[in-house]
């Protein structure tokens, strides 16, 4: 799962928890080793890597007597949560996806915790949660909204974020961007679609949804969502078909290219989730365009409003179906005049 580079990092960093991932070997000694070896580092060119140390043996590499890598080979245990912890690392954004790797790994779950405790002094659980957690708070401490946030990490709500956020660091993420000294701009906005909740950062909107019962605004909102209320309140009356507020919207480069292209539907057109993918260039992601869709965090002012079935019919969205009928309908009699 890594790849060269990856690997020569963590021998340069002497990294212990690649331990068990792969060996090196030293062509000019003839010798292979942990990553964490404490030996002096060779040239890169000099350097192979092996899977396993049965691998370096039969290219003719005999084991460091200082580091003896070829000891790991006796505990699969020790290996198979070294992989494990692997997945975690790379896959810790997506839980589900995460879980999927560990699956593959073929062994049962209670094996693998097992293991995994054993070698790291804790369940994959709190692996998981703590690195969830970490990356949660490098984001919100660089800018990113909570709302992006929350979408980043793949959480069903925004209130399912700040639970987890409370209940691992015992403060809610808004009280974390103020520590940090970069709170977040909220403006309420009454709507034909119900109250919105607009929210910017660093001069740039964040955010554009439903807002949520007893839900209250910032005192001063700033330029940026001004501009944006009054650029939605002429877009509700049917004059205005392009939003100019300044955006920023965190998500994957697969979820930028989805809310690119739905920028580009004409005002008062639609298009299926299928035409989309084809759009993108990803015929075969239809399923994953309407997820991108659904992690749209900027309402209207991307109009994922403007996708609906293969034939025709009106799916989800997130202020509700009613609402992207009202939204279809305003723009198509717009269009018309």
């Amino acid at each position: 799962m890594m790849n060269d580079e990856a690997k020569w990092q963590a021998v340069l960093a002497m990294d212990r928890t690649k331990d068990g991932l792969f060996v090196y070997g030293v062509k000019s000694t003839g010798i292979y080793c942990r990553p964490s070896c404490a030996s002096k580092k060779p040239k890169r060119e000099n350097v192979l890597f092996f899977n396993t140390p049965a691998e370096a043996e039969r290219a003719g590499f005999r084991a460091c007597r200082r580091c003896r890598p070829d000891s790991m080979g006796g505990d699969p245990g020790r290996e198979l949560a070294g992989r494990a912890r692997e997945v975690l690392l790379e896959r810790f954004r997506n839980p589900a996806s995460a879980r999927e790797a560990l699956d593959g790994l073929g062994v049962s779950r209670e094996r693998l915790s097992e293991a995994y405790c054993r070698a790291w002094g804790e369940s994959p659980k709190k692996t998981l949660e703590a690195l969830r957690f970490e990356e949660a708070k490098k984001s919100l401490a660089g800018g990113v909204s909570i709302l992006n946030a929350s979408a980043l990490l793949h959480f069903e709500s925004v209130s399912g974020f700040y639970a987890f956020f409370r209940r691992m660091g015992g403060l809610t993420p808004r009280e974390y961007l103020k520590e940090c000294g970069r709170e977040e701009q909220v403006l309420l906005l009454d709507s034909p679609l119900g109250r919105l909740r607009l929210s910017s950062m660093a001069g740039r909107v964040t955010g554009v949804r439903l807002a949520a019962a007893g839900e209250k605004g910032g005192e001063d909102p700033g330029p940026e969502l001004s501009e944006l209320k009054n650029e939605l309140l002429s877009y509700f009356k049917g004059e205005l078909r392009a939003f100019q507020v300044p955006v920023a919207a965190e998500g994957t480069p697969f979820m930028k290219k989805v809310w690119k292209a739905l920028s580009e539907i004409p005002y008062g057109q639609t298009m299926t989730y299928r035409e989309l993918a084809q759009k993108i260039g990803c015929p075969a992601s239809a399923r994953a365009v309407g997820m991108a869709c659904r992690r749209n965090p900027l309402l209207i002012v991307v109009p994922c409003h403007r996708v609906v079935g293969s034939n025709g019919s009106l799916t989800g969205y997130a202020a509700g179906v009613k609402a992207k009928a009202w939204l279809l309908e305003m723009e198509k009699r717009a269009a018309a005049h």
